[in-house]
């Protein structure tokens, strides 16, 4: 009976043993298929694009002045830029410059997408163009452009991003999605412009 009872034990020892080999080389090989799919996306990205651009364009009826009235003072973009009303809670404090060339402001929001993070307009061309950096932590350099066109009794607005993205291999894969994402709230943020600037033909001076 010992005997049985011996060899029984040797059986199952050796059943234990096979089965911790068998998981062991599972895990071996899983975790050689998740090092070589993170290789793999990693050479990817060198090959993606490490500068983005983003354009959308409405019409609207009003003069230039009167759209670049609010595209010239930063203390107006929260009246239209799509990401300042998505929290209404936000802290922003305001340059002691807030119209034309210098003007700034910064912001910070515990809403992900708003986060932190501070606008400056670099250069304004009077009803021809208005260009602003924007800074984020730990995040890619990103510049608008809003470019104003004559059209007619109206003014055709072009919003431009331009964005580098240096050698993130991150950044580069969440670029690939910047026009679809992007592209939505600049629609969003053209539309709002449009309905302010019809709504108030005279140019705005705060």
């Amino acid at each position: 009976m010992q005997f049985i009872i011996c060899g029984a034990l040797s059986i199952s020892s050796i059943s234990v043993y096979q089965n911790i080999q068998i998981t062991m080389r599972f895990l071996k090989r899983f975790v050689l298929i998740l090092v070589s799919l993170f290789v793999l996306l990693l050479l990817v990205s060198f090959f993606l694009p490490s500068k983005v651009h983003v354009e959308r364009s409405l019409q609207i009826n009003a003069r230039p002045q009167t759209v670049f009235a609010y595209l010239n003072n930063v203390k107006t973009y929260d009246k239209w830029m799509p990401w300042n009303q998505m929290d209404p809670n936000w802290k922003v404090v305001y340059g002691s410059k807030t119209e034309g060339k210098g003007a700034w402001f910064s912001w910070e929001s515990e809403y992900g997408e708003v986060g932190s993070g501070r606008l400056t307009i670099t250069e304004c061309i009077p009803y021809n163009k208005v260009e602003v950096d924007l800074w984020f932590p730990e995040q890619p350099e990103l510049r608008y452009c809003w470019a104003l066109e004559p059209a007619g009794k109206g003014t055709k607005v072009v919003w431009h991003m331009f964005a580098n993205l240096g050698n993130s291999p991150l950044d580069r894969y969440i670029g690939l999605f910047s026009n679809i994402v992007m592209g939505k709230h600049f629609n969003q943020g053209l539309g709002n412009l449009k309905k302010l600037s019809e709504a108030n033909t005279a140019v705005i001076n705060e």
